[in-house]
């Protein structure tokens, strides 16, 4: 963990001067933590089992219905091996409620939570897979087993919407730390 904490505020060092560029990247252990000093990134490292789409929406403060205005999606290849899903939210907001969703066609998903992170400017949450829970909250289409760190979607009644809702306590620790 103090290599990983090194190499993270060693890469902001070098980040920290130079311009932003795009870097291709396969690994996600490497990939840069800080996009902008004021954009809050969210970034899932995950073993997803089948193809995805997953979206991240934000509410803003007095918004209560989320839209895809406020929102990011990637489409994520199935497979074996973690990968690094990323999300970057638009300039100075720091919202005040997150939601992962994640569907696909075959309304079948298993995810694994490795960890994720939330970063604006110099400033990180890492939360390890064994806090995942404590953060965020499973709708009634996920189930998540707590001791695998595990997220497998059901269908109810013909319908399928699953996704993560940020806790009151990410958002208190967002508002401290950012």
């Amino acid at each position: 963990m103090k290599n990983y904490v090194l190499a993270f505020f060693l890469a902001v060092s070098i980040f920290a001067c130079k311009e932003e560029k795009k870097v291709e990247n396969n690994n996600p252990q490497d990939e840069p933590l800080v996009k902008s000093k004021n954009e809050l990134s969210f970034m899932l490292e995950a073993i997803v089992e089948n193809n995805g789409t997953f979206t991240l929406f934000y509410l803003e403060e007095g918004q209560e219905q989320i839209n895809f205005k406020n929102s990011e999606t990637t489409e994520v290849k199935g497979a074996a091996d973690p990968q690094m899903l990323s999300f970057t939210i638009r300039e100075d907001i720091i919202p005040d409620k997150l939601f992962l969703r994640f569907v696909n066609e075959e309304r079948k998903q298993t995810i694994t939570i490795k960890r994720a992170s939330l970063t604006y400017g110099e400033k990180s949450i890492v939360i390890q897979d064994s806090l995942f829970n404590q953060y965020f909250m499973p709708n009634k289409f996920v189930e998540y087993d707590n001791n695998n760190f595990t997220a497998t979607t059901k269908v109810i009644d013909g319908e399928y919407l699953p996704r993560f809702s940020s806790r009151d306590v990410l958002l208190q620790k967002m508002l401290l730390e950012f």
